[in-house]
């Protein structure tokens, strides 16, 4: 299959952020309504996986924007479909989506995909964003006062080794993988979008339309907005543990020869 078009020069440094001109019209933007499924077997299998609280849904909704191709998932949840994720009913292995959304290992699905892009997320973030869908919605809140209960040091006890097992699991497996970082897809989508397209390796042809409009429609129903909390929900037993935990996954993505993981270390 063609590779997609547009050149893509990478970020001149880490703190690179790209601009991005969002026009205020009374018109909605109809460049990157319109969306399809693929007719069946057009590509193989791509998993789109991350621990939960990464941006899954917000990257298959960047990605059915700037592709016009639905995206699938292991899932069948009522929400997203009804959110307007019409792949998200269909079988995972239809071979009619562009990528399957899944939150963990699985022995069912794993070996037969043909790619993999990884998301990755500050864990200090991606637990909070989970133990908040946990009790406030997919784009709601946890009560403050949560935090201050055992409860949340539980959670994140839990969570903490579900998220290191999840990366280790997956940068240790042999299925060609790209590892795509939240915070990046955040700071510069139009390349983090044309990285993850060129490695799908799928023409996009009228790219050049749908690209902008997907920056312009870029958080989707399911981003979370911030909220800033008066409380640290990460004391220094919690933030030391998950501190560990990221110094392994980076130990193994070294020894595999991936990119560095980003310094999400916090001092306690």
């Amino acid at each position: 299959m063609e590779l997609v078009s547009t050149e893509v020069k990478p970020p001149c440094c880490r703190h690179y952020k790209e601009k991005i001109l969002l026009v205020d019209t009374s018109v909605e933007d109809l460049r990157c309504s319109k969306k399809k499924f693929l007719p069946a077997n057009m590509i193989p299998p791509i998993g789109l996986i991350s621990f939960p609280g990464s941006g899954n849904s917000w990257s298959r909704h960047l990605i059915e924007l700037a592709t016009g191709i639905y995206t699938g998932s292991i899932y069948n949840n009522k929400e997203i479909y009804r959110k307007g994720f019409l792949g998200e009913y269909l079988p995972w292995n239809s071979g009619k989506t562009i990528v399957i959304k899944s939150h963990k290992p699985n022995i069912e699905t794993d070996d037969q995909y043909a790619k993999i892009i990884l998301l990755v997320r500050n864990p200090f973030d991606a637990i909070l964003a989970e133990f908040n869908r946990l009790y406030g919605g997919q784009t709601g809140f946890a009560n403050e006062k949560k935090f201050t209960e055992k409860e949340w040091k539980l959670f994140v006890h839990y969570k903490i080794v579900k998220w290191s097992t999840t990366y280790i699991t997956y940068t240790e497996q042999s299925v060609p993988l790209l590892i795509v970082y939240y915070e990046n897809l955040a700071k510069s989508p139009r390349f983090e979008i044309q990285r993850m397209l060129t490695w799908i390796n799928i023409t996009v042809a009228d790219l050049d339309q749908r690209l902008p409009c997907t920056l312009n429609k870029i958080s989707g129903p399911f981003r979370r907005k911030k909220r800033p909390l008066k409380l640290k929900p990460y004391d220094k037993t919690l933030t030391a543990l998950v501190n560990r935990h990221i110094k392994q996954v980076r130990y193994v993505m070294e020894q595999r020869r991936f990119d560095n993981l980003l310094p999400y270390e916090r001092n306690s």
